[in-house]
């Protein structure tokens, strides 16, 4: 049994600090922007008794303003932009008053030397909802007015405030301490979490969960297959580009699992899904830095810290979904992302998402891209409608066929035989011209580690410039064992006979 616990206040109170500094990761988008975080984010934290709880942070409340008002430094040319926008926060609002209702506790949020009219709308407003709340004033970093502070505090009608401070730590211990009283108060109530547990019914904890992350350009349906696979809508979704900035996080559970597992007993798999901002190319990105418009400025300046922990979560991640948009086809900056994908050894899925908006046949859609673009080849390729819900059931299976094949153990005696036949079907590239020069041999191969698989060739004399045999032998060897979908990989050590 977990309770879950969010951090709410206004924007720009540290919210995102507070969260990052208690759980100890930079796992929430930090800015002096304000409205920077927009979805749920999610993560457990373990208290001084042993017990966990799912700490929450939340967006940022706004008023209700007039466009004009929300966006005071836009341009007279930005007015759609504007409009779009609005809507967006308005989404953003919405969303924001729905999640709270099925949070157990609310950790209001004030920053200590901007106490508003906001806050107190915001206080009367969160009281109705009846939750056991715990008030943190937070950015307590220097000395302050205890005086005009202690004025403040009343005039909220707190009794008993937290100080803390994310930048120096300081509270923290505290706000701890308060958490789990409150936490232990509720359980002697035996009131049971609004939200189910992620881990209960044998799902695995958020760390035993293999990652999956969701990457691509934006607005290629990313967000919209998240929601699909976790059965909720976690994530926000609008046709503006680079509504995702954090990398949202999710345990789901793959069904069928065993069909795949060789014998294993598991009867499911869970998995870490990861929902990414979306990746531009550098140089749009660097080129809306240094526009004149505040707003398209601000949003660039976001989305680099976006993309720098989408490009992270796809270092961690055992498995990745690369999601093209099939009615907009494959670009270079998607070539892009599949050449990162491989070159971080995560297992590549390339997914073509709003596939119902295509007039075409698959067989036929598949076979004009592939002859585009051979790299396609490499890498399995699915077609998804989240629309339609289509193609969802053959992508969770294709996902968990990956994970298994990482997992692949191949016998010493199977490997060197394999070896034996690559080298007498094609030769090393290294002929003896000069007597003092050395053959190329390879003695014998052997697996050192899985996930994925990693190779070691002991030889006679390392090769010069030997990507070429390299590659041929890596290819040879996955589809000789059947890891074709695997980025199995292969390491030279000299060795004498």
């Amino acid at each position: 049994m977990m309770y879950s616990v969010a951090f709410v206040g206004k924007v720009n109170v540290g919210k995102s600090s507070l969260f990052n500094s208690l759980c100890r990761k930079q796992k929430a988008l930090v800015s002096s922007i304000p409205g920077v975080t927009r979805d749920i984010l999610k993560t457990t934290l373990r208290l001084k008794n042993g017990e966990e709880v799912r700490l929450i942070d939340t967006a940022g409340f706004r008023p209700s303003l007039q466009e004009n008002e929300l966006f005071p430094n836009s341009l007279p040319t930005e007015k759609n932009l504007i409009r779009e926008r609005a809507k967006l926060e308005a989404n953003v609002a919405s969303k924001l008053d729905h999640d709270i209702k099925s949070i157990d506790i609310l950790m209001v949020t004030f920053d200590i030397s901007d106490i508003t009219a906001q806050d107190h709308i915001l206080l009367r407003k969160l009281r109705k909802l009846g939750k056991p709340m715990i008030p943190v004033f937070n950015k307590a970093d220097s000395v302050f007015d205890e005086a005009m502070v202690s004025n403040e505090v009343k005039s909220l009608g707190i009794e008993y405030p937290i100080f803390t401070s994310a930048l120096r730590g300081f509270g923290l211990s505290l706000l701890l301490d308060k958490l789990q009283e409150v936490s232990e108060r509720i359980k002697e109530k035996k009131s049971p979490p609004k939200i189910s547990d992620e881990t209960e019914d044998g799902a695995g904890s958020m760390q035993e969960a293999e990652a999956v992350c969701l990457i691509g350009r934006p607005n290629a349906g990313k967000s919209s297959l998240f929601n699909a696979l976790c059965k909720e809508q976690i994530a926000l979704v609008s046709k503006i580009p680079g509504t995702t900035r954090d990398a949202l996080e999710s345990i789901i559970k793959v069904p069928n699992f065993s069909a795949f597992n060789r014998g294993s007993s598991h009867a499911a798999l869970p998995l870490k899904l990861i929902d990414t901002a979306g990746l531009r190319r550098r140089a749009a990105t660097l080129h809306s830095v240094k526009k004149r418009s505040t707003l398209l400025r601000e949003d660039a300046e976001i989305e680099i810290l976006s993309v720098k922990r989408a490009l992270m979560a796809l270092r961690h991640s055992m498995v990745s979904l690369l999601l093209i948009d099939a009615s907009e086809g494959i670009r270079d900056q998607d070539k892009k992302i599949m050449q990162r994908a491989v070159d971080e050894r995560s297992s590549l899925i390339v997914v073509f998402s709003k596939f119902d908006l295509v007039d075409i046949r698959w067989k036929e859609y598949l076979k004009e891209k592939q002859f585009g673009l051979p790299l396609l080849e490499k890498f399995l390729t699915l077609k998804i409608s989240t629309r339609k819900n289509t193609g969802i059931k053959a992508l969770l299976k294709a996902v968990s066929k990956a994970l298994v094949l990482r997992q692949s153990e191949i016998s010493t005696v199977e490997l060197n035989k394999a070896l034996k036949l690559a080298l007498e079907t094609h030769a090393p590239p290294v002929l003896v011209r000069q007597a003092h020069r050395k053959v190329f041999q390879v003695y014998y191969g052997v697996q050192i580690r899985k996930n994925p698989p990693l190779i070691k060739l002991f030889v006679n004399k390392k090769l010069k410039n030997s990507h070429i045999y390299n590659t041929y032998l890596t290819r040879f060897l996955k589809k000789y064992f059947d890891l074709n979908q695997v980025p199995l990989r292969l390491i030279f050590e000299e060795k004498q006979k």
